[in-house]
């Protein structure tokens, strides 16, 4: 991951706690193996941010989850 993103990604992460009726939505431009596209994260460092995030105690949904929470109430 490029230094400046990490940080980036890092810093934000705190900011992210929210009461449990709220969601954040993290987006990702894309999840490439290719490293050529600046916008682009490898598999692998997609992988370690849901580790991360996880070990922080996020819960980690899709968004097909979201919704189907969202319906339910």
């Amino acid at each position: 991951m490029r230094p400046f993103l990490k940080k980036i990604f890092f810093s934000v992460c705190p900011a992210l706690r929210l009461p449990n009726d709220r969601a954040t939505i993290l987006m990702y431009h894309s999840v490439s193996e290719h490293s050529n596209y600046f916008s682009a994260i490898s598999p692998e460092i997609f992988n370690k941010q849901m580790m991360y995030l996880a070990s922080k105690r996020y819960s980690i949904i899709s968004l097909a989850e979201l919704l189907r929470r969202l319906r339910a109430k």
